[in-house]
């Protein structure tokens, strides 16, 4: 039992030596946004030491803060709109990890970091295979990019739905550049609005035929399908949406799912109305329908 423990122990200079080389620039951003909100941390086995380390330290700082395993916070039913979540894992393929990733997302949790130990990880490769697309100039996707510099890459931010055969061709060599898998696939993608106030300019039906924006966007992935995983999302996203436009989205989207089952749309909707920073890739504030 100590022979491990202890050739652990003999490792912890070179550990050191290799956090003082580390860029810490994007953990400084994400806990410059985070001073004001309650925050969970998360850990499993090992890393569940780092997450109550970042808890007292938190808390050493005057905020507000908890720590779980996977378990415990899966075991949870707090309301997590507002808070903000850091999630440590070795690998980022255990079932109990990516699991307790699902449900922040599910129950909103305002931002997510993900501190992993493999670039290889299922989250990171989530985080790889997603597409951001601007649905008008409200979404501010220009804003977008550069608040999400280093986080996002830009192949992965698309200014407009109406998307050519020769953009579709670029973005999946980019894709595949990335990953560095030739085969890759995307998973998620985010349409992002500013406002709806209808929900019918999104979906709609007209003449007895589909219309709108989200019309036009299925079609494009309709031709490009062999450039999407077989369980993608498809994720709607406004900063604001009247009661009105929720409830006929709502409707609309569970019969334009039933219709068409492969193109999986997803619909949530975040009520601010400036593009902030924590919206990146490992952020899905989502609804499902």
């Amino acid at each position: 039992m100590g022979k491990p423990f202890a050739s652990e122990l003999l490792k912890i200079p070179d550990t050191l030596a290799w956090a003082n080389q580390v860029d810490v620039n994007p953990l400084t951003e994400f806990f410059l946004q985070c001073q004001y909100a309650p925050l969970v941390s998360i850990g499993t086995g090992g890393s569940f030491t780092a997450a109550e380390l970042l808890r007292l330290l938190f808390e050493a700082r005057g905020g507000i803060a908890i720590s779980h395993t996977p378990l415990s916070f899966l075991q949870s039913n707090a309301d997590l709109r507002g808070a903000n979540l850091v999630l440590f894992t070795a690998g980022g393929n255990n079932k109990d990890v990516l699991e307790a990733w699902r449900v922040a997302v599910e129950r909103e949790v305002r931002r997510i970091l993900v501190i992993c130990g493999s670039p290889t990880s299922k989250i990171a490769a989530l985080a790889k295979r997603t597409l951001f697309v601007g649905l008008s100039d409200g979404a501010r996707i220009d804003g977008f990019r550069r608040a999400n510099a280093g986080m996002i890459d830009n192949e992965q931010i698309i200014l407009g739905y109406e998307i050519s055969d020769e953009k579709w061709k670029d973005i999946y060599e980019e894709l595949c550049n990335r990953t560095g898998d030739p085969k890759a696939r995307f998973e998620l993608v985010f349409l992002i609005d500013d406002f709806t106030g209808s929900g019918k300019t999104l979906l709609r039906i007209e003449d007895k035929k589909w219309k709108g924006k989200l019309t036009k966007f299925a079609k494009s992935i309709k031709r490009h399908s062999k450039l999407f995983a077989i369980d993608y999302d498809i994720v709607i996203h406004h900063y604001v949406a009247t009661k009105q436009a929720m409830k006929h989205l709502s409707e609309f989207i569970k019969q334009f799912n039933a219709l068409y089952p492969q193109l999986m749309f997803v619909q949530f909707f975040h009520f601010r109305v400036i593009i902030r920073s924590y919206l990146i890739c490992w952020l899905r504030n989502s609804v499902k329908i």
